[in-house]
């Protein structure tokens, strides 16, 4: 290749120079510094490509670029400049510049010449391909003037004919300009009875393709056979525009080639051009013959790959087709039936199937027509939906059942919490009481786990570092694995950190590796464990994935075992809630759900692939951090507070403005409980400043814990709200913030988490108050 380098600044040039050698390697530069040079080098060789300055000492580039443009429309030029002007640029693009970059981003020069010179060959060829074109349309308009058929083009949307041959005139008896000023007598002309099915085929589905043939009844009465076929224009948007055909006089042939022109069509149309899956089979299920699109059904390259041999290998369950088989040989047409088959990969197919026997004359079947439509993508898309629909209803019922039992567990708290302090210490039913509170705490987390794999649950997420996590994880899980399972862990270093939950992370690894434990156990096997930095977008098999494909830098983790593997009747139900494979008593089907959770909270994703008796391999990627930068706010350090404030407390459950009012009250408070918003707001609105704090719930009937917020805040602006809720909710917590809301918790409460809280959202507001 040659390039011309044009500028008069000596150690430019050779920093351009050195910048196109390092980048494209093999090329012959000449350079230009001065008027006698361009017009000596321009004009005793071709180039391929010009690189030219656009401050020169005897010209400006753009006035190089019109004496190149005069000579050689297509030639790339670039103009490299030190300033940024950019009506200069604007200039140089109207003149046909390829591009403009400035000198201080000459890095980026080298990507530009290989666009240049792609941009530069293609318009090259497109022009060409245009004057081709018009040569063409010339032509044919040429041609159509001396054959006897008709040559047709219409408007799919108006029906107006937009093109029609001169032997319109003498086919049908018509002037050409009554067929453009009136459609109709096209159709007119047409036998009656075969007026509406001709009509019908352009009218109906003005886009499909036809072919047909129909009579027309000439001014003498004579009666012709007419072959007419149509087919669709495709536009740039790929969307039929137009309808383009060709119409013979058949009349001559009608007779002899019926026969044989309607063997062919079938075999043309329905056969090697059909989109659909055909094929033919011997009574036994030998395959025959098969059409292109059977082959890009089942990722077969030839014919000979799958002729002579039985269909059923193609099946993923046989013995389907030897019951088909016996229906046809019963006489029976099967049609528009849904089958399960597999690709030549063993990848599953969804496919709609109709089979039609041939029989001779004793009623005996001969041969067997196939046709097969493949749904495969529109059921994936149909299970997709179906996945998230059913975790969205999930998440819904999750949302509703965490406030109830919440409200639940902060009065079972709360009460035990009142009764321990009542009772004197060491005593067997401050025991007792211990134990009411472990089987509340794990009721407490049984429904974060419920708003886990729902992702209704707003995580407070920090960078977490996998390292030193995956790490910790194969220390525990080594110490209680048998001597015949093997760990292999295979990691990056510097994987940088995924912003997550610490210990949903841990619960996520722990999960799915128990159970590879599980499918190992009873003959031994191996664990391997990669975690990998993962560069660019991740395209994994839609039958698989969880949904999302992230584009961004990520980090994937993938457990592989090698145990008993997964039915694939199961693969796609893994992640439902409540889905176990394992023995009553040894599974609770919340594993992976949870799992699913903690992953797609964190905007990541997760496949499964598994083959029976092989093992299976779970891969999860998570968007990646470089650092570990984020706000972190002060915990409370001091003892249990009290006070004195007067607090209003609201709650639509009797049981926790009881509770709550009595230990507020033990720390000193002075407390008014309310049952619904419109008693709060009436207490409220006898005394306003009567009260110090609010505490009300988010979710009450009639009322809201929002709404009672807002009227709270018109009367008294300046009053601390607590806000309280059984799930911590995006929507509900902006707009919590938004209204000026001092403090948002989450139930089950317990007392000193609640007596902090409150202490602190009281000192905040006095120390506004001071200042």
């Amino acid at each position: 290749m040659r390039f011309l380098i044009i500028d008069d600044n000596p150690s430019d040039r050779q920093l351009i120079i050195r910048k196109i050698k390092q980048a494209i390697g093999h090329i012959h530069i000449l350079e230009v510094s001065s008027r006698k040079d361009w017009k000596q080098l321009y004009k005793s060789g071709e180039f391929d490509l010009v690189i030219t300055d656009y401050f020169l000492r005897w010209q400006d580039g753009l006035q190089i670029l019109r004496e190149i443009r005069k000579r050689d429309p297509y030639l790339p030029v670039i103009m490299v400049t030190d300033s940024g002007d950019e009506k200069v640029a604007v200039e140089g693009m109207k003149l046909g510049l390829s591009d403009y970059i400035k000198k201080s981003e000459l890095n980026q020069l080298p990507e530009l010449i290989k666009k240049s010179l792609k941009n530069s060959a293609l318009q090259k060829k497109r022009d060409e391909a245009h004057k081709t074109i018009s040569e063409l349309a010339t032509l044919f308009g040429q041609l159509t003037e001396q054959i006897s058929q008709i040559f047709w083009l219409r408007d799919i949307q108006t029906g107006q004919w937009i093109f029609v041959s001169m032997a319109i005139a003498s086919m049908w008896g018509l002037p050409i300009k009554e067929v453009y000023r009136s459609p109709q007598k096209f159709f007119d002309r047409i036998h009656p009875e075969d007026r509406e099915f001709v009509r019908n085929t352009y009218h109906q589905n003005p886009k499909a393709s036809f072919d047909i043939q129909y009579r027309i009844v000439k001014s003498d009465g004579s009666i012709r056979w007419m072959r007419d076929r149509g087919m669709p224009v495709v536009a740039d948007s790929c969307q039929p525009i137009k309808m383009a055909g060709m119409i013979e006089d058949v009349t001559e042939l009608k007779e002899a080639l019926d026969r044989l022109r309607v063997s062919e069509q079938r075999y043309k149309n329905f056969f090697l051009e059909d989109l659909t899956g055909d094929f033919t089979l011997t009574p036994e299920g030998i395959i025959t013959d098969v059409n292109p699109a059977f082959l890009k059904i089942f990722g077969l390259k030839t014919a000979t790959d799958v002729l002579n041999r039985s269909i059923k290998e193609l099946f993923w369950r046989p013995d389907d087709m030897d019951y088909y088989l016996e229906r046809l040989r019963q006489g029976e047409k099967i049609t528009d039936l849904e089958i399960n088959m597999r690709d030549i990969s063993g990848n599953p197919l969804y496919l709609i199937a109709n089979f039609i026997g041939k029989y001779n004359g004793n009623g005996c079947l001969t041969q067997i027509f196939g046709y097969l439509f493949d749904i495969t993508q529109k059921k994936v898309l149909e299970q997709q939906l179906l996945q998230s629909q059913k975790m969205e209803a999930i998440g819904q019922l999750a949302g509703g059942i965490a406030h109830d039992f919440n409200n639940i567990l902060s009065a079972i708290i709360g009460y035990t919490e009142m009764a321990k302090s009542d009772i004197p210490p060491n005593s067997r039913a401050q025991d007792d009481l211990d134990q009411v509170l472990v089987a509340s705490y794990r009721a407490r987390d049984i429904v974060r786990q419920i708003l886990t794999f729902s992702r209704e649950t707003q995580k407070d997420y920090r960078p977490v570092k996998l390292e030193d996590l995956v790490k910790n994880c194969i220390k525990l899980l080594r110490a209680g694995l048998p001597s015949t399972i093997d760990i292999r862990l295979n990691m990056e270093n510097d994987l940088g950190y995924v912003l997550g939950d610490s210990t949903q992370l841990h619960q996520m690894l722990m999960n799915i590796c128990t159970n590879a434990f599980y499918a190992m156990k009873e003959n031994g096997g191996t664990l391997t464990i990669e975690v990998q930095k993962v560069q660019e977008a991740m395209n994994y098999d839609p039958t698989k994935t969880a949904g999302i494909v992230l584009k961004q830098d990520c980090i994937k983790i993938k457990i592989q075992d090698t145990g008993i593997g997964i039915d694939p009747a199961n693969v796609s139900r893994i992640f439902d809630p409540f889905f176990t494979t394992k023995p009553v008593g040894e599974g609770t089907g919340l594993g992976l759900s949870v799992v699913h959770g903690i992953v797609k909270s964190m905007q990541g994703d997760i496949y499964v692939t598994s083959e029976p008796g092989k093992g299976t391999t779970f891969t999860i990627i998570l968007p990646r951090m470089e650092s570990a930068q984020v706000d972190d706010h002060a915990a409370f350090h001091q003892d249990i507070p009290a006070g004195q404030e007067h607090i209003l407390l609201v709650d639509d459950e009797k049981a926790l403005t009881h509770i709550g009012k009595r230990l507020l009250e033990r720390l000193g408070y002075h407390v008014v409980e309310a049952n619904s918003g419109y008693e709060a707001l009436f207490h409220f609105q006898k005394n306003p400043h009567r009260f110090n704090l609010v505490i009300t719930d988010s979710t009450m009937p009639k009322m809201t814990g929002l709404e009672l917020v807002q009227n709270i805040l018109s009367i008294r602006s300046d009053i601390p709200i607590i806000l309280m809720s059984g799930y911590k909710e995006e929507k509900l917590t902006k707009k919590a913030q938004e209204l000026g809301v001092s403090e948002f918790i989450m139930k089950p409460i317990l007392p000193s988490h609640l007596a902090k809280v409150v202490r602190n959202v009281l000192d905040t507001y006095r120390r506004k108050e001071i200042v």
